[in-house]
């Protein structure tokens, strides 16, 4: 029963799962809660961690674009267009920056894909299909 009340909280707070089936929900819910023994749901995340955020804010985040630029491996960034924490410039940007970036865009998908959609299950076939070259 809690994982129905907490996918109904997640609905009520994301628009963008809310648009998602419940079949997706459950599997999203599931990434985030875990059941205790006693049958209640639980958040995976650390609570001392959510304090901290609460209390400091956001950590301070380096700078990653110099980091992208060193990846020489193939890299296959899955944007999805209706995230509401990545846009579409960030997304072209990290594939533009990256020297082996590939951009493969999820249509009615938030942040972020969860790699089961078939625009994504059709990008990673096609690009580890051609992995001989990315060992």
């Amino acid at each position: 029963m809690g994982g129905i009340i907490a996918m109904a909280y997640r609905r009520e707070m994301s628009p963008i799962v809310a648009g998602r089936s419940l079949d997706d929900q459950r599997e999203l819910a599931l990434g985030v809660l875990r059941q205790r023994p006693d049958g209640r749901w639980i958040w995976k995340m650390d609570p001392e961690y959510i304090r901290q955020r609460v209390k400091v804010g956001p950590p301070e985040r380096p700078m990653l674009w110099p980091a992208l630029q060193r990846l020489t491996c193939p890299a296959l960034v899955a944007w999805g267009r209706d995230s509401d924490v990545l846009s579409e410039a960030q997304a072209r940007r990290m594939v533009e920056t990256l020297p082996k970036g590939e951009l493969v865009t999820v249509p009615a998908v938030g942040h972020a894909p969860t790699l089961v959609e078939p625009a994504v299950v059709a990008a990673l076939e096609r690009f580890l299909g051609s992995s001989g070259a990315h060992a």
